[in-house]
């Protein structure tokens, strides 16, 4: 038995193994489901058995009557000059019938087959676990920059908000010089508005949320892939809601760098059951 794993969203099961293990697909399949819940898992089964069975040759005599029958009329006919012969008869399957008998003989394979599949899916898992160890690593990594980037994003929200409002002030300053009618509150209220609307403050409490609840999911046990799947959206989705709101030069390339970190996690995220 050969085991295959690759990611994938959900658990698909694809089987490659003889027809007379058909039958046991679903145990199988159910097997595998006990130990697996994510990825794509492709079985190869090979039997050899050399053991002797029974062989069972049914013939139909039926068949064996008309075709003899015709013969004959084609030899009177001086059309055919000899007989049916045994070559003759295998050209027809539905004429001569061989099966081999299974029997306990089925059932010793069956367990055989499921007993190796157990031992497969053991070092499979032990793989498994191996390549997680690397990818917590991985993971973690990336973690620690992004939540640095985001910390960056943070630090630079006064200076950001500061700058703003300076830009702001200025501007409406040289829209009063133009039009005596612009009052003074009336200025501080729309400087105020603007200022609200891009005020992230909400949007980096979520991410930090986020950046913990995923932190937090790593260390919990398995199946936590899809978990992690989701929250990675949730932090991409509050990336790209800072970037909407924050358009300064050095904001906007901190944001990309961000995108691209999240990014990474969520193509490493796909191979974590």
């Amino acid at each position: 038995i050969r085991l295959r794993s690759v990611n994938h969203r959900h658990l698909d099961v694809a089987f490659k193994m003889p027809e007379e293990l058909r039958e046991a697909e679903v145990t199988l399949r159910r097997r595998i489901g006990e130990r697996l819940h994510r990825g794509r898992i492709e079985v190869r089964i090979d039997v050899d058995d050399r053991r002797e069975r029974p062989v069972d040759i049914q013939l139909d005599r039926a068949w064996l009557s008309a075709l003899r029958d015709v013969s004959r009329e084609l030899q009177e006919e001086g059309i055919e000059t000899s007989g049916l012969g045994l070559s003759d008869l295998l050209r027809f399957p539905d004429l001569l019938r061989v099966s081999t008998g299974s029997g306990e003989n089925g059932a010793s394979t069956l367990g055989l087959v499921t007993e190796t599949l157990d031992e497969a899916l053991r070092l499979l898992a032990a793989s498994r676990a191996q390549e997680g160890e690397k990818l917590h690593g991985v993971l973690l990594a990336l973690l620690e920059q992004l939540s640095a980037v985001v910390g960056e994003i943070e630090s630079a929200q006064p200076d950001i908000r500061a700058e703003l409002e300076g830009r702001l002030q200025q501007r409406l300053a040289e829209l009063a010089d133009r039009s005596a009618e612009l009052e003074e509150a009336r200025i501080s209220q729309e400087i105020a508005l603007l200022v609200e609307k891009s005020d992230v403050r909400e949007e980096l409490d979520r991410l930090n949320t986020h950046l913990v609840q995923f932190r937090e999911t790593m260390q919990a046990g398995s199946p936590i892939g899809k978990k992690l799947d989701f929250i990675a959206q949730e932090i991409l989705r509050e990336l790209s809601t800072l970037g909407a709101k924050c358009r300064q030069a050095g904001a906007i390339q901190q944001h990309i760098d961000a995108k691209l970190l999240c990014e990474q996690m969520r193509e490493q995220v796909q191979n974590i059951e």
